[in-house]
C-alpha cells in the first residue's frame, strides 16, 4: 500500500457541498466520569450509588488536591461507582433523570478587589 504524505493539508475533490441541517440524535440516557481521563487523580468520593445529583454537583474531590472537584454533567441519579483491583477508582454513571441544575454564586466586577480568600474558594 503506498503512503501519501500530506504537508500543507489536502483537497478531496468532492463535487457539492454538505447539507446545513442538524438532526436530533437518540436522547442520552447515561453519562460517565472515566478515571482514564485523569491520570494520577485519587477520588475522595462525595455522591454514593443512589444519590440524586443536579448538573454541576460535585461527585468526587482529588485527595491530593481537595480544592480540585469533578462535578456532575447531568442531573439525576448516581447509578454505579466502578472500582477495580484494591478498590480503584474506574469510573461513576449517572441515569440521566430531569434538568436540575445548581447555581453559584457569582459576584460582581465591582465586588471582585473587595473578596477575601475564603469566599472566592466557597
Amino acid at each position: 500500500m503506498n503512503t501519501i504524505p500530506i504537508t500543507k493539508g489536502l483537497d478531496l475533490p468532492i463535487d457539492g457541498r454538505p447539507d446545513q441541517r442538524i438532526e436530533a440524535g437518540a436522547a442520552i440516557q447515561t453519562v460517565a466520569l472515566l478515571a482514564a481521563d485523569y491520570h494520577g487523580m485519587k477520588p475522595t468520593m462525595l455522591v454514593q450509588e443512589g444519590d440524586a445529583v443536579q448538573t454541576g454537583q460535585p461527585l468526587f474531590s482529588d485527595k491530593k488536591n481537595p480544592g480540585l472537584q469533578f462535578t456532575s454533567p447531568a442531573a439525576g441519579k448516581v447509578q454505579t461507582i466502578h472500582r477495580g483491583a484494591k478498590r480503584a477508582f474506574l469510573g461513576i454513571e449517572v441515569a440521566v433523570s430531569g434538568d436540575a441544575v445548581r447555581k453559584f454564586d457569582v459576584p460582581q466586577n465591582a465586588d471582585l478587589g473587595s473578596l477575601d480568600r475564603g469566599t472566592v474558594q466557597g
